[in-house]
């Protein structure tokens, strides 16, 4: 309730000031474009063929506290709606993002994030690829080329993608530390080998956490190239490592998935 309230407040505030904030000024750098464009169609993430829902499951190796291998499970309608399950055999753990609330759910209680870490909470995998295919053609989303870099050994193009707010925002600075994501383009295959973004802490607002994710393994289903393997870090902590058996699109996941339940 409190999320819910909170989340409210912010919206009544910001239509309230939507008079007196700076205008918003949106680029969308030639060069950049110009490398997105390219990846969308060496992989088929365009947004004229992307898929209206997705399953996928496989295997994710956990290094902190101590090394684990836990079944993982995800849902997605979409970059905004996703539920992921991640189950050791003992217990059961459902992250459930819908549309910038979200909350984690056990057999005995759901915790729902307070709003700024939930506005930041960016499943990687199938979502990422839904987002970035939306880029392009989204008015409100700036994309700005920033060079090439090397990334495992692979020369890549790096891009920048983001949305503005103005600055009279009153949720605006936080929501810009949010809603930036850089995408590594290998320049051979034009596959998105790495992205990065900011997580912003739970508990602190201000705290700035960068969120790395590198694919690889990629594989074609449905037409749509899919990486098979991923390894995310937080700062340089080697966080997990993920790798896919199966990906699914298409199959019509029920919008009672995505239902998260009230706060225990």
């Amino acid at each position: 309730m409190r999320l819910l309230a909170t989340l409210a407040l912010c919206a009544f505030a910001t239509a309230a000031l939507a008079q007196t904030t700076t205008p918003v000024t949106v680029t969308k750098d030639a060069q950049a474009v110009a490398v997105l464009t390219q990846m969308a169609a060496a992989t088929g993430w365009s947004p004229s063929n992307l898929p209206s829902d997705a399953v996928l499951s496989g295997t994710l190796t956990r290094y902190e506290p101590t090394q684990a291998s836990l079944s993982l499970t995800m849902k997605t309608t979409g970059p905004s709606q996703v539920r992921t399950e991640v189950n050791d055999g003992a217990k059961l753990v459902t992250t459930i993002v819908n549309s910038g609330i979200a909350a984690t759910v056990t057999a005995s209680s759901t915790v729902a994030l307070p709003a700024p870490a939930a506005m930041a909470l960016r499943p990687t995998h199938l979502p990422l690829f839904l987002g970035l295919s939306a880029a392009l053609g989204d008015p409100g989303i700036s994309v700005a080329y920033q060079g090439m870099e090397i990334v495992n050994g692979q020369q890549t193009y790096r891009v920048r993608i983001s949305r503005p707010y103005a600055a009279g925002d009153p949720m605006g600075k936080l929501l810009s530390r949010a809603s930036w994501l850089a995408v590594w383009v290998s320049q051979g295959g034009a596959l998105p080998v790495q992205i990065s973004y900011e997580l912003i802490g739970t508990d602190n607002p201000n705290a700035r956490f960068v969120h790395t994710a590198q694919f690889s393994d990629f594989r074609s289903i449905g037409g749509l190239l899919v990486p098979f393997h991923e390894e995310v870090y937080l700062g340089t902590r080697h966080l997990y490592s993920l790798q896919i058996s199966s990906v699914q699109f298409n199959v019509g996941v029920p919008a009672t998935d995505f239902a998260i339940p009230a706060v225990q």
